[in-house]
């Protein structure tokens, strides 16, 4: 999808919410504003992929380049409630986490992630620093 459009900033900043964590797997659920209800996932690449399809079915941002895969495959669209975005998901119950993706570069995210417990803050220059940083909140714990 390409953004042609406005898009809300509440709209651009999704919530992790962290349930469990055991031998490095992370559980739990994903929430954009955009949504009304969590996408729920059980390890790393659902939460990639849930991440994956919210950014893209709003549109930002634009893809610099694309992902490449081994196959065609169909893209996977997470669920467009058209929801206002009323709906506030609890926090995880080990941690949570909101991200914003502001760019899409080399095949990756660039943005920031804050720790919402601690309030801390970081830049992420790729999806690999970001689950860095979550796995770092979550062995300090």
């Amino acid at each position: 999808m390409i953004n042609t459009g406005y898009i809300p900033e509440r709209f651009k900043t999704g919530t992790i919410c962290i349930d469990s964590y055991e031998g490095k797997t992370f559980a739990g659920r994903l929430w954009y504003p955009r949504f009304e209800r969590e996408l729920k996932f059980k390890n790393l690449m659902q939460l990639i992929e849930a991440i994956d399809a919210s950014i893209k079915s709003i549109g930002f941002p634009d893809e610099y380049s694309t992902i490449r895969r081994f196959s065609a495959g169909v893209d996977r669209v997470a669920p467009d409630s058209g929801a206002d975005g009323d709906f506030v998901p609890e926090n995880g119950l080990l941690a949570t986490f909101l991200i914003k993706i502001i760019f899409l570069k080399n095949a990756t995210w660039q943005g920031t992630i804050t720790w919402v417990e601690n309030g801390a803050e970081e830049n992420f220059r790729s999806m690999r620093e970001m689950i860095y940083l979550m796995d770092s909140a979550l062995e300090s714990k």
